[in-house]
């Protein structure tokens, strides 16, 4: 993303200015300039200007994390620095999992769980990193247990955790767990119900229950695109309801333009069920620009070229819309 809205640029320099102007000491300034620039670049971004605030941000969290480093000992640290010099420690090890450092982003959590070992973020990233990246699942449960026995309505962590039940193969803990954290979600938090929608959708088959939770995280969250895809692909594939389908991809492409399941699953709308070669042969480009070894998006085209050169030689004979089967598979993107 090299080019960006005037009223970001604004706020860049903003908090770049406070950044600057901070005393050495202020963790706040240093973690919010590095979080709103991690969180504004994605880390596949490989123009100069994001390549560039990726750089600026890692510095900032480094800083932020320096400024109580040699005093790390839980005792030595009054109860306020304690606190901030864990919440810097558990950003960064976010900023670093996304850079592919796992296991300095696992000593960040476990340092900033040293400091204060209920520290939310730490607790629950730590369980997934556990869980997906070490492969301990008994381990990342035992997490998970401890992380919500400190924290029992913390959302993130129970959605989280129900993903661990779920691979577990314990469905009926996984949907207990969701539920829970639907129950505890605020009428804003998409998250919650948009991952129990596609835990109803693509586990329990329940379409009726996955409408309704679809439905409640779009209301919560408009701008959530992976809700949105997932729902787009819930009412093409169980309600073969095109249109709204198709309205639910095109919010998810406002609110995100490159969201690669977005642009896949329209792909796949447009070229199975509508009928439209031509808007469908884009999308799956747009995939590809985003992701060059898409699978999916590369296998369709592919077939997609072929039978446009068939249909050109009179060997094939032109489908209709909504006819024959869709190609590959729709990823949820969950």
């Amino acid at each position: 993303m090299s080019t960006l809205e005037p009223e970001v640029e604004q706020l860049i320099r903003s908090l770049e200015a406070r950044y600057r102007d901070a005393k050495s000491g202020d963790v706040q300034a240093k973690l919010a300039y590095a979080r709103f620039l991690s969180e504004l670049t994605p880390p596949e971004a490989t123009d100069p200007a994001s390549f560039d605030r990726r750089r600026a941000a890692a510095k900032a969290f480094e800083e932020a994390t320096a400024v109580h480093a040699e005093c790390e000992d839980r005792e030595s640290l009054p109860p306020r620095a304690r606190d901030e010099a864990a919440r810097a420690l558990a950003w960064r090890g976010v900023f670093l999992e996304e850079e592919n450092r796992v296991d300095e982003a696992e000593q960040c959590y476990r340092r900033a769980l040293g400091l204060e070992p209920k520290q939310a973020l730490a607790m629950g990233n730590l369980a997934v990193l556990v869980h997906k990246v070490r492969r301990d699942k008994a381990g990342a449960a035992k997490l998970f247990d401890e992380a919500l026995e400190a924290h029992p309505k913390h959302t993130t962590i129970m959605v989280k955790y129900a993903a661990l039940r779920k691979a577990l193969r314990d469905l009926d803990g996984a949907e207990r767990l969701y539920r829970r954290a639907v129950d505890s979600a605020g009428p804003e938090d998409g998250d919650a119900p948009g991952a129990f929608a596609v835990f109803l959708h693509a586990v329990r088959q329940d379409a009726s229950g996955a409408k309704a939770m679809y439905e409640r995280a779009v209301r919560a969250d408009m701008d959530h695109a992976n809700n949105l895809s997932n729902f787009g692909l819930f009412l093409a594939d169980c309600l073969h309801d095109y249109a709204r389908a198709e309205e639910m991809y095109k919010a998810a492409l406002v609110a995100e333009p490159d969201h690669a399941n977005a642009l896949y699953n329209y792909g796949v709308l447009l070229d199975s069920a509508l009928g439209r070669r031509s808007d469908a042969e884009m999308r799956y480009r747009q995939v590809l620009e985003t992701q060059p070894k898409h699978a999916f998006a590369l296998y369709n085209l592919a077939v997609l070229k072929e039978e446009e050169a068939a249909l050109g030689k009179g060997e094939l004979m032109a489908p209709q819309a909504g006819g024959g089967p869709q190609r590959g598979a729709a990823a949820s993107g969950a």
